[in-house]
């Protein structure tokens, strides 16, 4: 028999975190290696004296660099040579953007946050801003907020009487209240 955790959220909770987790850390879309690390030394000297010299503290240094390192990888492996920083362009950076968002299904906020490691690389440490074409910015649109829609009451109503008695108070609890379903399932009559 299967064990599941005793609250099926908790179960739930516990597995969205570690999809996150793997796609935080790039999981299927890391193109990170220890070798990579090591080749990489003076590159990462200069990233580093770059972001430090523009004011910025050593934990964006360290935020920033693995997407340096993942940009690195994934344009090795797609033209499928090794890469110095003097061999990558702008298209390559364009790839990588699409390749984070469509592969690895990022969030637009955290795609832009990549991108931004990698303009310092070319702008700071290259010495060459990357082209972005008119039309075509290199930044996502992150999507605005929907205004949530407010259900009119006598649709509440109308829903209400459609339920069961029991069902019905139920769901009036969870309404009235705004409680989970977990939280009325533990409510007693002493309770009131």
């Amino acid at each position: 028999s299967t064990n599941f955790p005793h609250h099926s959220g908790q179960f739930l909770r516990h597995s969205f975190a570690a999809v996150l987790r793997r796609n935080r850390s790039g999981g299927d879309c890391a193109y990170m290696s220890p070798a990579m690390t090591t080749q990489n030394t003076d590159l990462r000297r200069d990233y580093r004296k770059a972001v430090i010299s523009k004011g910025d503290k050593q934990s964006t240094f360290e935020t920033y660099w693995p997407s340096i390192l993942d940009f690195i990888g994934f344009t090795r492996d797609r033209l499928g040579k090794p890469v110095t920083r003097y061999d990558v362009t702008s298209e390559d950076v364009y790839h990588w953007r699409d390749h984070l968002a469509d592969d690895c299904h990022l969030a637009a906020k955290t795609v832009n946050q990549r991108t931004a490691a990698v303009k310092i690389l070319f702008k700071d440490v290259i010495g060459r801003a990357i082209e972005e074409p008119e039309g075509r910015p290199l930044r996502m649109r992150v999507p605005r907020r929907q205004r949530r829609r407010m259900i009119h009451q006598r649709d509440i109503v109308a829903f209400f009487k459609q339920l069961m008695p029991r069902d019905r108070l139920i769901a009036e609890l969870m309404y009235a209240g705004m409680a989970r379903l977990d939280d009325i399932m533990k409510t007693r009559r002493q309770d009131y």
